[in-house]
């Protein structure tokens, strides 16, 4: 998690585009169906719980139009007595 900041992405002299960094999370129960589940690229079923997806989504605050998002990595998160320990794995998509 981070904070968005403000920024003239598009270079018109106007500071009207939000970036947000974002994190989607796997939902297991979105992947029961087994052609949802091929879409994990070789991910286990019973593991995705342990990983993240980590992005950026620009949008312009005038509009509220999404001019565009970009996923930056896949990474597997170690967990001890409800604590994250480390990001130990990062796969670049």
């Amino acid at each position: 998690m981070a904070t968005p900041v403000l920024a003239d992405m598009n270079n018109d002299y106007k500071v009207e585009e939000l970036v947000i960094p974002v994190s989607y999370f796997y939902e297991e129960d979105d992947y029961r169906v087994a052609e949802k589940l091929q879409r994990l690229g070789g991910l286990n079923f019973s593991d995705i719980d342990k990983y993240l997806v980590a992005g950026i989504t620009v949008m312009n605050l005038t509009t509220g139009e999404t001019l565009w998002s970009k996923l930056l990595d896949l990474t597997q998160v170690l967990y001890s007595n409800n604590l994250k320990l480390s990001h130990i794995q990062c796969i670049y998509i």
